[in-house]
């Protein structure tokens, strides 16, 4: 699992940049492994890549902010887009393609909530 820090770190899904972080951490996590092995009858065996893994992306927001109001929007009109991970600190950024809001978590003091996303491919792979 990576974990990014909000105030070093942009988090840009459709074009918008987002802010009003709840918290100061943004986690992407590997949802299958990256290889899968075969075994043969004999014993023998070979690597191959698992096209089948995605990324879990996840950050919390003000629930009385107007990101969290444009991505509630794109959670209920099940919007696809890209969503960019960019380190200010290191100049890198990670693209995640393929992407979708997965889920809206609401916290037990109401005040925020945690938007998770679902990836299919990062840069490109």
């Amino acid at each position: 699992m990576t974990v990014y820090n909000t105030q070093y770190t942009q988090l840009i899904w459709r074009g918008t940049t987002l802010r009003d972080f709840a918290s100061t951490d943004i986690e992407v996590l590997q949802l299958n492994a990256s290889i899968n092995t075969c075994v043969g009858i004999f014993g023998e065996f070979f690597s191959y890549p698992n096209l089948t893994r995605g990324w879990s992306i996840s950050s919390s927001f003000l629930a009385s902010s107007d990101i969290f109001k444009f991505l509630d929007d794109d959670n209920l009109f099940y919007r696809n887009g890209l969503l960019l991970i960019r380190d200010l600190n290191i100049g890198k950024t990670e693209v995640y393609s393929g992407c979708r809001i997965s889920s809206i978590l609401i916290s037990p003091g109401g005040a925020e909530r945690k938007v998770v996303w679902y990836a299919k491919t990062k840069n490109e792979r």
